[in-house]
């Protein structure tokens, strides 16, 4: 890719992410988070919790549980139903 459409490209992931909803993990409950880092633990495993590269996704590492994998939940989806099938899929 040139340097030029590669600029524009850039241009052009900035202007969506401005238009779209950002996932924001310091409004999500944190009783349900604690949870589900209860859950995962208590059994040998490990999470992580981050963003999608763009900011428009939440995710989930898990670990221990066989192959590590990631998980992912839009911004604007059900987050918390989301979080309590995690920690029900570990109790």
């Amino acid at each position: 890719m040139k340097n030029g459409s590669k600029a524009k490209k850039v241009e052009q992931v900035k202007r969506r992410r401005q238009n779209e909803n950002v996932a924001d993990w310091g409004g999500i409950d944190a009783e349900l988070l604690r949870g589900v880092v209860e859950s995962v633990t208590k059994n040998g495993g490990a999470v992580r919790f981050g963003y999608s590269r763009d900011g428009g996704a939440y995710s989930v590492g898990i670990y221990g549980d066989g192959d590590p994998f990631t998980e992912y939940c839009g911004a604007t989806a059900e987050v918390s139903d989301w979080l309590r099938g995690i920690q029900f899929d570990y109790e």
